[in-house]
Order: C-alpha cells, then structure tokens, then sequence
C-alpha cells in the first residue's frame, strides 16, 4: 500500500531568524502510497504509526526535499503549515524551533543530540549572524560589478531564505533538465 523511509541524519539547521542548530534530526527520507490506495488516510497511518515508532511529533520531522504534494499534505494532516527551506533542500517546520523556547522568552535547552554550534560572530555587538552570511551574498554593497558600482541585495533574513530558496530550486531544476553541462 505504501512506505516511508526514515533515518536520523546529522543537520546544520537555520531558523527563520538565521540562527544556527546543529543536531541529529528524524529525516523522512522517501515517503509513498500506491496510487489505488492514495485519498483514504493510508499515508496518515503510514506517518502516524512512525511516529509511535519512533516517539516523535511531526513538527520535529525533517523532509529531505519534499515535493507539494507533501508539503500539502503535512500542511492538511498535521497544521505545520510555515516550512523554513535549508540550504540542503531539506525541509524543517517553523514549531521545531519554537518548541526550544519557553513562553517567557528564555531559551530552552536544545533536545537531545542537538546543540547551538558556535559560529563567528560580529565582534562587539553581540549579533548572531554567522560572518559568511553577510561576506558571502553575491551583490552586497561592498563588493561591486565591473563597473564599481555598489549592487543593492536584500540582507534581511527572508530576503536569505528567498534567495537560498531561489537557488535550491534553480539547482533542482537544471538537475532535473536534459541539458547536460557541456
């Protein structure tokens, strides 16, 4: 009727404010159901069932490059709706995160295997922002075409994610094309 293949996999995760994680995370790795039996609540079980298994929530389940279809779908079964893309086309929900802090705004400790690695920081302002976020974006201000002429580039977080987003897709679709490199 259908599968899932899960693995805990080792991750370096962002949340929407380009805070660093790093930690061992349930990975649904492939994910079917036969058609004949799609539409009926066996891919729920299938989930459902895994999760028991593997005495998890869904919010603490990382997609390796899901497709719509099951965005959709852990969207209508399970309501995680706000899914952050990682550089490494997987997918992870916005409630992971949120579970690691408490209502009154101190964080929590991080789960099991999981820790905040320590990345360069900005010296002297306490910001979090690792240092290659900001050195690294093609077309930021200090860095200028032929011309020198400084190039604008949105640096805000979801301007990040959006662009990281962008080229996980530009990535995916020349891999998926017939073109070949040369």
């Amino acid at each position: 009727m259908g599968f899932a293949k899960v693995g805990r996999k080792k991750l370096f995760l962002y949340d929407s404010q380009m805070q660093t994680y790093e930690g061992e995370i349930l990975c649904l790795l492939d994910f079917y159901v036969h058609f004949s039996c799609q539409r009926q609540g066996v891919g729920q079980q299938i989930l459902d069932y895994m999760f028991s298994q593997e005495h998890t929530e869904p919010y603490q389940l990382a997609l390796d490059n899901p497709s719509v279809t099951l965005l959709g779908f852990m969207s209508q079964k399970y309501g995680l709706i706000k899914p952050v893309w990682q550089n490494t086309n997987f997918v992870v929900f916005e409630e992971l995160f949120l579970a690691l802090s408490a209502e009154n705004g101190i964080e929590k400790p991080p789960p099991d295997g999981w820790r905040r690695p320590m990345t360069p920081r900005r010296l002297g302002t306490g910001m979090t922002d690792t240092r290659w976020l900001q050195h690294a974006v093609s077309g930021h201000q200090s860095k200028g075409n032929a011309m020198a002429a400084p190039v604008d580039a949105d640096m805000t977080p979801q301007g990040a994610l959006s662009n990281r987003a962008h080229q996980a897709k530009a990535r995916k679709a020349h891999i998926l094309s017939s073109k070949p490199l040369w």
